[in-house]
């Protein structure tokens, strides 16, 4: 019992307590997204609509961790719910970086390469997502790093202007091929 009366469950990974409210809580979100949602785990659920509170209490008691929990959390572009889903144990996957880049994110995308994969080359799908959104805080953080492109790319960004066509011009094809070779 904790000081207030109140029944407390402790989780065994992170030592972490519960209330009996926040359990109850937990149970009535579960079932409500049930019942809006079939296709969608309450865990799903609540990174996407954001609630990093629920996702913390959800896994607290002990709920499962979807593969692709942190790129749903990358695509809402909430950097507290990753640190949560990475200190219950889930995985960062080199996806959840493009996820980043496409959705516009930059900060977690330099957040997560300079946590995670530092010494992993960007894809050129990171690429092309700094370039079709004219992300030129994103595009100026790849190009310090070993990067890939496609011919296609290479071409966007010479119709999206000197700015990028410019600077593309560091990265490599994806054949390997320097692109002044």
């Amino acid at each position: 019992m904790s000081k207030r009366g109140r029944e407390e469950e402790t989780n065994e990974i992170t030592g972490e307590k519960s209330s009996k409210a926040q359990l109850q809580r937990v149970d009535i979100y579960q079932r409500q997204m049930s019942a809006h949602n079939v296709n969608s785990s309450p865990l799903l659920s609540a990174i996407g609509s954001n609630q990093p509170e629920i996702v913390t209490a959800l896994l607290n008691v002990g709920g499962p961790i979807h593969n692709f929990a942190v790129e749903r959390a990358c695509k809402v572009g909430n950097k507290t719910i990753v640190d949560i889903l990475v200190k219950y144990g889930a995985l960062v996957h080199i996806k959840s970086l493009t996820t980043c880049a496409k959705y516009g994110h930059t900060d977690l995308f330099i957040y997560l390469h300079q946590t995670h994969f530092k010494d992993v080359e960007i894809s050129f799908y990171s690429v092309e997502q700094a370039i079709f959104t004219e992300n030129k805080k994103l595009f100026d953080y790849i190009i310090q790093f070993p990067f890939t492109i496609r011919a296609s790319t290479l071409s966007y960004a010479f119709k999206s202007g000197p700015y990028f066509s410019i600077n593309i011009q560091r990265g490599r094809y994806v054949d390997g091929s320097n692109y002044n070779s």
